[in-house]
């Protein structure tokens, strides 16, 4: 009776939850995709989506070609962390989706990945990370998503298939 409601999606790796992404899309640019699938880990103790490098600036330059909103960003180590002076509720940003697409099903994760810091100014974040390619090559990952994506879809991880 719950199987019309229930998309299951095959797992490549024992040892993490990793599924593989056909493509990674921002409103309707296509910022990645891959015919084999874009290796793709589950976290749920990660705040944000972490993005390699190598898609990073296409999306960066997706999101600001939008106008809705011009992203700033600060190199923190391993990891570029981008921000918008203002409120999140500022007209657009919200219309802003992020879509995966893993078989034929597609999973749209909508205003999840932005939080409001009010300190020292209000501020939006944008929890989309660029992450130094050598870094996720060594996990062999293209993405790790995080709580952005199970704030929209809660999930059952079935180890056995």
């Amino acid at each position: 009776e719950f199987n019309d409601y229930i998309n299951w999606i095959p797992t490549y790796c024992s040892q993490h939850w990793e599924v593989l992404v056909h493509s990674l899309m921002f409103t309707d640019t296509m910022i990645a995709q891959s015919d084999s699938g874009l290796r793709t880990r589950i976290q749920i103790e990660e705040p944000g989506i972490l993005i390699a490098e190598r898609h990073w600036d296409r999306l960066l330059e997706t999101i600001n070609r939008s106008g809705n909103a011009n992203f700033e960003c600060d190199e923190k180590g391993d990891f570029n962390i981008c921000y918008y002076n203002g409120n999140c509720q500022s007209p657009g940003l919200g219309a802003m989706d992020i879509t995966l697409m893993s078989g034929e099903h597609l999973y749209i994760i909508k205003e999840h990945y932005l939080q409001q810091v009010n300190h020292p100014t209000l501020r939006c974040n944008l929890m989309l990370r660029s992450v130094d390619d050598d870094y996720m090559d060594d996990m062999d990952l293209d993405l790790i998503i995080g709580q952005p994506l199970l704030l929209n879809y809660y999930s059952i991880f079935d180890v056995y298939n």
